[in-house]
């Protein structure tokens, strides 16, 4: 039975066209991999081969003889190429080209004899060689992981490079013949099974490149499970860590600060005023220590989702009293007046106890580490129709604009020394925004370079669901 070796090329070129819409459609879902490029590049070099030789005696020689069969020669050195891109070989593109090159120079030599057989024996040659040596570089040897599809993708590619040589033999030893289209019928079945070796090998590409897709994500998993179980071990140290600043730090420094508290009492009694003064200083760091304490362990709760927040309406002059009882005796260090401007009516809103205490302790602490002695801090509280405006302000040394946006927008910690040369960490500002939003309001800011800092937020008078 004679084939129509027309059907069949322009068969092979459907083929070819629905393998690259096919590896196109991969690229658009972001499913690349090593050695694509080339791969996509050979399908479109069979396809327009398959497509130049089906229109044999209706396109010019030089179509579909000279250009057809070096698009063939070409797709298949493109093709060996993204193998060996695929299974991690390194590439000489130099030798690369002058192999291709030398490659499609021997076709086209083999057609300056006007004979079929001739041209066939070269094509036949050539492919058989390229494909011999595609299945040396899938069956080689590498350090990189192998894949089960590659066994698959190495008999198709055997079975092309064979049945090449096969077909050398054969075309050798058959007569000569003018018309390639009815050249003899053992030349229309090997261009029906190279033509499905074609198609083989390029699915057997594709299930080894899914194999390896898998392989890899895969191994992201199990990456990401161990950093997973680094993270809790590290997580389980830190609050460990924690822990012992809880407990094992903060009590004894509780005891030590009502100590020197009772030794400072008695000392401003006594005529000691180098005693009074050394006490005094002593109190004042270990306060410092408390006070660190108590960010790191509220930021900490924070961090952990531990916060447990009781909003409920209470007075805030009652508050801003006892953060001034707190805070003035460390503002007196600096000779720094802590003035408190509140309303002579009711002055109550909705908010957390705790938080907002943390936040008026941190703020004003701020503005005593950022203002000059001698000078006033102003804590004020504003009555609005549906919210209480709460504001502390100092007179030292400002913020640029830059950084003060920089500040209270970007979730980064920032810490400068003060006018005496204090140090911080800069986690209680980062605190206070944290804690503020808990109380459904944010932290503001304006400031003058070297004149005045505000920082101030907003109270809901009745209670946000």
């Amino acid at each position: 039975m004679q084939l129509d070796l027309k059907t069949i090329y322009f068969l092979a070129a459907a083929f070819s066209f629905i393998l690259l819409t096919f590896a196109l459609t991969l690229n658009f879902f972001r499913k690349r991999f090593t050695g694509y490029t080339c791969w996509i590049l050979s399908l479109s070099f069979h396809a327009l081969a398959f497509t130049f030789i089906g229109y044999r005696n209706l396109l010019p020689d030089y179509i579909t003889i000279h250009i057809a069969n070096s698009f063939s020669i070409i797709a298949a050195i493109l093709f060996l190429i993204s193998i060996m891109q695929f299974r991690k070989f390194k590439i000489n593109w130099f030798q690369a080209i002058i192999w291709t090159i030398l490659s499609v120079l021997l076709f086209q030599l083999s057609t300056l004899t006007n004979s079929i057989k001739i041209r066939i024996l070269a094509s036949a040659l050539i492919l058989g060689n390229i494909n011999a040596v595609n299945v040396y570089m899938v069956l080689r040897k590498t350090k990189k992981p192998n894949y089960k599809m590659i066994n698959l993708l190495a008999i198709g590619l055997f079975l092309i490079s064979l049945s090449s040589y096969i077909r050398i033999v054969v075309t050798y030893y058959s007569p000569e013949s003018t018309d390639y289209l009815h050249y003899s019928n053992f030349q229309s079945y090997y261009v029906l099974i190279f033509i499905g070796m074609i198609v083989w090998v390029n699915l057997a590409y594709i299930m080894a490149m899914n194999e390896k897709s898998e392989r890899d994500l895969e191994r992201l998993n199990k990456i990401i499970i161990n950093k997973n179980k680094q993270l809790y071990q590290s997580n389980e140290i830190k609050n460990k860590l924690l822990s012992i600043i809880g407990h094992d730090l903060k009590a004894p420094i509780s005891s030590l600060i009502k100590i020197i508290e009772i030794k400072r009492y008695k000392a401003e009694t006594s005529i000691n005023i180098l005693e009074d003064t050394f006490t005094a200083t002593i109190l004042h760091l270990l306060k410092s220590v408390s006070y660190l304490l108590e960010n790191i362990l509220s930021w900490a709760r924070h961090e952990q989702g531990k916060i447990k927040v009781d909003i409920k309406k209470r007075d805030l002059k009652e508050l801003i009293e006892d953060i001034f009882n707190l805070m003035q005796p460390i503002a007196n260090d600096k000779n720094i007046q802590i003035k408190i401007n509140n309303p002579t009516e009711s002055c109550s809103a909705c908010f957390d106890y705790f938080s907002i205490h943390t936040v008026m302790r941190n703020l004003i602490s701020n503005a005593i580490k950022y203002s000059f002695e001698n000078k006033d801090i102003e804590i004020k509280l504003s009555n609005e129709p549906s919210r209480v405006l709460v504001s502390v302000t100092d007179f030292g040394l400002g913020i640029k604009k830059d950084r003060l946006h920089q500040i209270l927008n970007d979730d980064i910690t920032i810490s400068e020394e003060g006018t005496k040369g204090e140090k911080g960490t800069g986690i209680g500002l980062s605190l206070c925004k944290e804690l503020i939003l808990y109380n459904h309001s944010k932290l503001f800011a304006t400031s003058k370079n070297e004149e005045e800092t505000k920082f101030y937020f907003y109270l809901p008078k009745t209670a946000i669901n």
